[in-house]
């Protein structure tokens, strides 16, 4: 069976129910076609931000030939800022360098676990990024909640059941496939 990537449709039915962290990892994954692995261990150092294109430089395998990717304005705006400014609002102290169109403190989190916007203590001290099996299960979760994926539970004599749509590369197959249509 051959792997497909997610449908535009079905991104924006993943979107249209997303919290700011969940749209955010959506559009990470769907703009710039890294892998999940990469995710967890993002921190805002990594983020530097072209106001002239209105969209960020993503650091992601740093020392190689593809240290680096861009998002698309849609992922900058209204997925990293967006996140970003909500984390501020509760209370985290993270500030935008303007001069450097960076975010600081540079070693914070991209995504940390989730918190209690009610608890200002919670918001701004308790920062733990998140791990990569945890990235794993809330975007399964979430898009099972969203309609985009079914729960299916394996017979008893296979670990898992195999789809057409992976999980995860489903949204890299999905931004490679753009790319390669726009040459």
């Amino acid at each position: 069976m051959k792997d497909k990537a997610y449908t535009t449709e079905q991104i924006q039915q993943a979107l249209s129910t997303a919290d700011h962290r969940m749209r955010m990892i959506i559009l990470i994954l769907v703009s710039t076609g890294c892998r999940i692995g990469a995710l967890p261990g993002l921190t805002l150092g990594h983020l530097t931000k072209i106001p002239e294109y209105g969209l960020y430089k993503i650091t992601f395998y740093e020392g190689t030939n593809n240290e680096y990717t861009f998002t698309t304005r849609e992922c900058a705006r209204t997925g990293i800022d967006s996140y970003l400014l909500y984390r501020q609002r509760c209370g985290e102290k993270i500030l935008f360098n303007q001069n450097m169109n960076r975010w600081d403190p540079e070693d914070a989190p991209l995504i940390r676990l989730t918190f209690d916007a009610a608890d200002s203590f919670q918001a701004s001290r308790q920062i733990r990024p998140i791990k990569y099996q945890s990235l794993k299960q809330i975007l399964s979760l979430h898009l099972v909640r969203s309609g985009v994926r079914q729960e299916e539970h394996p017979p008893e004599h296979k670990k898992r059941v195999r789809k057409i749509v992976t999980l995860t590369n489903g949204f890299r197959k999905r931004c490679i496939s753009l790319f390669i249509e726009a040459g």
